[in-house]
C-alpha cells in the first residue's frame, strides 16, 4: 500500500505510521479495501473527520473526497455547523493538508468563539500541535488572563497524576511537571495583556511555575476584543485592507492586527438601537432609516451588504471623497474602487472585482423621494421603492468579473457602511498610475424587438449626416450608444429598473420629459406594423 511521506516512514520492509488514530476508522477502510463496499449509516463528525485522516495516510483521495462532501452536508439549514462540529473539525483538520480551507475557516469561528473550543468537555484531549498553533494566533476574543487559565487547565489534564489542590499546596515534583507539559505554551501567552491584579491572582496558585513580576512579551501584543467592522471576521475585514492598498491576498493578507486601516461604523440599516441615535446624519430621513445620505461617503468607505434568500456577503470600495460639490450622474474616474463576494462573513470562496473602465468607476445617482447613492458603473445600481424595499441590480460592465451571484435584481436585507482612513492619516489612493488603464466599452447594440440591429446602423448614419449608401457606419466603427430606458406597457423587471422614466399617472403608457434630458431615439410600431421614429 502506497502511503504518504507525511505519515509514515518505511522501517526494513514495514511502514510505521507516524500518529494515532482511532482503530475503528482503520477497520472501516481496511474492510472496505478487502471487500470493495464501504457502507456508512449517518457517520458523526468525529468518524468523518478521523476516515479523512486515514484516507490521506492511505492516499484513497476518492473516498476523501466522498467523506468530504457528506461533512458539508452536516451543516444546518443556515449552512453553519453546530459547535461540537467546528471542534471535531478543528482537531483534525490542521493536520491534512487538503483541508487547510477548512481549517482556517473553523480557526476564524474559534477567534469570534473560544468558547466554542475552550469550554468544550474535548478542548482537554486536543493535541498540544494545535493549542500551540492557536495561541500564536494575533487575534483571539477571549481575555488573556482566562487564555492562560485554559492553558493550565490542558496541562494539568495532560499532566500524569496531578491532582487539583483545594487549600494550593502542590507537590513540587507534579508543579515542575505540569511546568514541563505546558512549557512550549507559556512564551505564547501575550503578558502585557493581562492586568497585573490577575496576574498576582494566579501565581498565588501556581508560584512555583510564574515569576512574581510579568514575562516581558517578546511577540506583539493580542487583541483580545472585537474591532470594526464586527459584522464580518477578522479574516475578512484583513482582505478588504489588503485589497484595498493592493496587496497579494494570497502570499501576505493583513490581519485586524498588522492592517494599516481604520474602519468606523457609520450606517446600519433599519437599525433600532442608540447606534442610530449616535449616527443619525448619516441617515436618509425620507426613509425610516433604510438608505443612508452621501456623509456616509464624505470620504473613502466599504458597503456590506447581504441579500434576501442567500447567506452570500456582497460588498463594494469607494476611495472617493463625495463631500466636495460633484454633479449628479457624472461618473468620477478611479482605478481603486472594487467589489468583493463571498459564501460568508468569514470570506470563504471570496471574489474581486477591480473596475476596468476607470472612466466609469463611480458616480452619484438620485432616488426618490430625495437623497442620493453611489452607482458602481452599471454593475452595482440602487433602486428604492416607497414600499420601503431597496434592490440592488448586479450586472457585470465595467469590472473585472461577476460577483458570486448571477446577474440579477437582488432586495438588500442587511446593509452596513464604514468610514475608511489610514492610521498613519496620509491620503488614500484613488488613481494609482501604475495600474494599467483598460477602456471597456458597453456593447453598443440596444435591446428592442421592433428593428434589428443594422438599423441601428443607419440611423447613426442618418445622425451623422452621411450618405448611408457610400458611408454607412457599422457596428465596429458606430460613434454612438443606444440605451433603451422606456417601453411602453412594459412589465418586466425593465420597467423597475428605468422608473423615472415613466409617467406615475397612466400605468406604463407615456414616457417622462426625462427621456430627452439629452438626445434621444423614439421608435415606434404602428397598428399596421410600420415602425415610424
Amino acid at each position: 500500500v502506497a502511503l504518504s511521506e507525511k505519515w509514515a516512514t518505511k522501517v526494513d520492509d514495514k511502514y510505521r505510521l507516524r500518529l494515532d488514530v482511532s482503530s475503528d476508522a482503520f477497520k472501516i477502510i481496511l474492510n472496505g479495501i478487502c471487500s470493495g463496499t464501504i457502507v456508512l449509516y449517518n457517520p458523526d463528525t468525529d468518524l468523518l473527520m478521523e476516515l479523512m485522516l486515514v484516507s490521506d495516510i492511505l492516499l484513497l483521495h476518492g473516498f476523501f473526497d466522498i467523506l468530504r462532501s457528506k461533512l458539508d452536508q452536516k451543516k444546518d439549514k443556515n449552512k453553519e455547523w453546530r459547535d461540537e462540529d467546528i471542534v471535531s473539525i478543528l482537531k483534525t483538520s490542521y493536520r491534512i493538508p487538503l483541508l487547510q480551507d477548512l481549517y482556517s475557516y473553523c480557526q476564524e469561528i474559534f477567534v469570534e468563539k473560544p468558547s466554542i473550543l475552550f469550554d468544550s468537555p474535548a478542548f482537554s484531549s486536543i493535541d498540544e500541535e494545535l493549542l500551540l498553533c492557536l495561541l500564536r494566533l494575533d487575534v483571539i476574543y477571549f481575555p488573556e488572563i482566562k487564555i492562560l487559565n485554559k492553558l493550565i487547565e490542558w496541562g494539568i489534564a495532560n499532566t500524569p497524576g496531578f491532582v487539583t489542590s483545594t487549600d494550593n499546596t502542590y507537590d513540587m515534583s507534579l508543579i515542575g511537571a505540569l511546568r514541563s507539559t505546558i512549557e512550549n505554551g507559556l512564551p505564547l501567552i501575550r503578558y502585557n495583556n493581562i492586568q497585573y491584579k490577575d496576574y498576582k491572582n494566579l501565581i498565588l496558585k501556581y508560584d512555583q511555575i510564574f515569576p512574581m513580576s510579568r514575562p516581558q512579551c517578546q511577540i506583539p501584543r493580542r487583541i483580545n476584543s472585537p474591532v470594526e467592522p464586527k459584522i464580518v471576521s477578522s479574516r475578512l475585514a484583513g482582505l478588504i485592507a489588503t485589497w484595498i492598498d493592493r496587496k497579494d491576498s494570497n502570499e501576505d493578507p493583513y490581519t485586524v492586527s498588522d492592517t494599516p486601516f481604520l474602519f468606523r461604523h457609520v450606517f446600519r440599516m433599519n437599525d433600532q438601537t442608540t447606534f442610530f441615535q449616535d449616527n443619525h446624519k448619516y441617515y436618509n430621513k425620507s426613509s425610516k432609516r433604510i438608505l443612508p445620505t452621501v456623509k456616509c461617503h464624505h470620504g473613502p468607505s466599504i458597503m456590506i451588504m447581504k441579500f434576501k434568500g442567500s447567506e452570500k456577503i456582497i460588498g463594494a470600495y469607494n476611495p472617493i471623497n463625495w463631500k466636495q460639490d460633484i454633479e449628479k450622474k457624472v461618473y468620477i474616474p478611479t482605478s481603486e474602487s472594487f467589489l468583493f463576494s463571498c459564501d460568508d462573513k468569514y470570506g470563504t470562496n471570496h471574489r474581486l472585482s477591480r473596475v476596468r473602465d476607470f472612466e466609469h468607476a463611480i458616480c452619484l445617482e438620485n432616488v426618490r423621494p430625495s437623497g442620493n447613492l453611489l452607482k458602481f458603473g452599471e454593475d452595482f445600481v440602487f433602486h428604492y421603492y416607497s414600499s420601503g424595499s431597496i434592490h440592488c441590480d448586479v450586472k457585470n460592465k465595467f469590472y473585472e468579473q461577476p460577483i458570486i451571484l448571477k446577474e440579477g435584481y437582488y432586495l438588500i436585507e442587511k446593509w452596513d457602511i464604514f468610514a475608511i482612513g489610514r492610521k498613519d492619516d496620509e491620503p488614500m489612493m484613488v488613481m494609482n498610475k501604475e495600474v494599467n488603464y483598460v477602456n471597456y466599452e458597453i456593447p453598443s447594440k440596444p435591446i428592442t424587438k421592433m428593428i434589428e440591429s443594422d438599423f441601428f446602423e443607419l440611423i447613426a448614419t442618418w445622425i451623422k449626416g452621411k450618405d448611408p449608401v457610400n458611408s454607412r457606419y457599422t457596428e465596429s466603427n458606430m460613434p454612438y450608444k443606444f440605451t433603451p430606458i422606456f417601453r411602453m406597457n412594459d412589465n418586466s423587471e425593465f420597467h423597475y429598473q428605468n422608473y423615472k422614466y415613466y409617467n406615475k399617472s397612466y400605468a406604463g403608457l407615456f414616457p417622462t420629459t426625462k427621456c430627452h434630458h439629452g438626445p434621444s431615439l423614439m421608435i415606434m410600431k404602428l397598428r399596421t406594423g410600420k415602425i415610424i421614429g
